[in-house]
């Protein structure tokens, strides 16, 4: 039987693993974590299958996690992990041959929500990493919040498959009076499926900054009701994506099968180095739509 958030049964752990305060000589190695059900109160509602706690002055939770399997785990906030940094705290997990398949949150980030809050930084690292068929209303695999603090994730040799949200299905960006800044390098988008906005990428600018830095990267496939690849929001704060050595192919939408951009009171710039566009299906705006 797969392993799935439907087949958790009884009073499982809120959360199956918990690090609080711990440097990067921290090490897990080796694990499939599996059945974590964070639906209590706050923090409780956090974290189903690992709550990374680097909140407070001073604290960080900066683990290496390697050869880690994270699956039928799930959430309010981050179905898989939750990195937490509000408070001035810090949170920069390590992650390398990790995969998160049917983890899922009832709110936001289906496998990883990434809290860089209230002054606090939250910056994890990725590498070699898949996420499939993760689910959330918003950020179906992972939801990055940059609110009045800094959320940076560094992405390489990540590939994004089949995940499924309301808005943003791989990666939603929320930098609301904050930093939500995610690079991303030889990154595959491929399947994902949002309701409304944003079917591999939702990037929203709310009096702060959603910008992320995307190199060597490949949208196909994805789909949304705006923007079936990407979909670019700002609030009073200029927003300027920057992506180098793109490829959009077979997305699609009602409007932009690619790319949608909606400013109130603000500029939407991308900028775009070597970026193909085909195949992208849309009633108003096939690659584009502003």
């Amino acid at each position: 039987m797969d392993i799935d958030t439907t087949n958790i049964r009884g009073n499982n752990a809120f959360h199956v693993v918990t690090a609080e305060n711990v440097s990067n000589t921290v090490v897990l190695d080796g694990f499939t974590i599996t059945a974590g059900d964070a639906d209590g109160s706050e923090h409780h509602n956090f974290g189903g299958g690992f709550y990374c706690d680097g909140s407070g002055i001073g604290n960080v939770c900066n683990p290496t996690l390697k050869n880690i399997v994270f699956s039928g785990n799930r959430a309010d906030y981050g179905g898989g992990i939750y990195n937490n940094s509000r408070n001035e705290g810090t949170s920069h997990p390590n992650l390398n041959n990790v995969e998160f398949y049917s983890n899922s949150a009832t709110s936001r980030g289906g496998a990883i929500h990434t809290c860089g809050c209230e002054g606090g930084n939250a910056n994890p690292s990725l590498n070699n990493v898949e996420f499939s068929n993760n689910s959330a209303n918003e950020g179906g695999a992972m939801y990055n919040l940059g609110n009045y603090g800094s959320a940076l994730p560094r992405l390489n040799n990540v590939n994004f498959i089949s995940n499924s949200a309301k808005k943003g299905c791989a990666i939603y960006n929320s930098g609301s009076a904050g930093l939500s800044n995610p690079s991303l390098e030889n990154v595959d988008f491929s399947s994902n499926s949002a309701v409304e906005d944003g079917g591999a990428i939702y990037n929203s600018g709310n009096e702060g900054i959603g910008n992320p830095t995307l190199v060597n990267v490949n949208f196909s496939g994805n789909s949304a009701a705006n923007g079936g690849a990407m979909f670019n929001y700002c609030f009073l704060v200029d927003h300027n994506p920057s992506l180098v050595n793109v490829n959009f192919s077979g997305n699609s939408g009602n409007n932009g099968g690619a790319i949608y951009n909606y400013s109130e009171r603000c500029t939407i710039s991308p900028t775009f180095t070597n970026a193909t566009f085909s195949g992208n299906i849309a009633a108003i705006g096939g690659a584009m739509y502003n």
